[in-house]
């Protein structure tokens, strides 16, 4: 056999290292908040299958009508919206000086909300069309807050004021016109 083989070896001391083993900070971290954004993503990918694909097999069917009765139609802005936060969190963490479009998100979040109540109060009852208990529940505490004349124009303003923030309108303004101080061709 050879030597080295037998002999019994001890870590070596680098005299220009500093530390002899790596640091916590250099290995890269598989917990905590770095992993989060891909299991967001993982997971908004799971919520696709279940509610994009009929509904088979003893996981998947239970799910897709528990979403069903949550959400109804609206079923389908889970996935979605986890997918967009599971992106922005994969951003935050890759580019932590970045900053985001904090009044669209708003925005799109009112959207939503408006979307929600105002869908189920169009379908005056009916479960096929409606937006699940969400949005039962949403527009039945609108109602019995605010009353029906005043909730549709609750929901109407949440639409706009998300239409506005999301796309970033601006109310149109006149333009300034320059008018010439001097002598014009007509006063002569």
């Amino acid at each position: 056999m050879r030597s080295f083989l037998t002999t019994p070896t001890a870590p070596h001391y680098r005299p220009e290292a500093t530390d002899r083993w790596p640091s916590e900070r250099e290995t890269p971290t598989t917990r905590g908040p770095r992993a989060l954004g891909p299991v967001v993503l993982l997971v908004a990918a799971f919520c696709a299958v279940i509610v994009f694909f009929p509904p088979e097999g003893r996981v998947a069917g239970p799910l897709h009508e528990f979403l069903g009765v949550m959400l109804g139609r609206a079923a389908f802005m889970l996935p979605v919206s986890l997918a967009v936060a599971g992106i922005i969190l994969i951003l935050l963490d890759q580019r932590p000086n970045l900053r985001l479009p904090r009044r669209r998100l708003a925005g799109v979040g009112l959207i939503a909300l408006a979307v929600a109540a105002s869908e189920n109060l169009i379908a005056n009852g009916r479960p096929d069309i409606g937006t699940g208990l969400v949005g039962e529940w949403l527009s039945a505490s609108l109602l019995d807050l605010f009353g029906a004349p005043f909730t549709i124009v609750l929901l109407a303003v949440l639409l706009g004021t998300g239409v506005l923030l999301a796309f970033d309108l601006k109310w149109p303004t006149k333009p300034l016109v320059n008018r010439p101080t001097g002598p014009t061709d007509a006063a002569s």
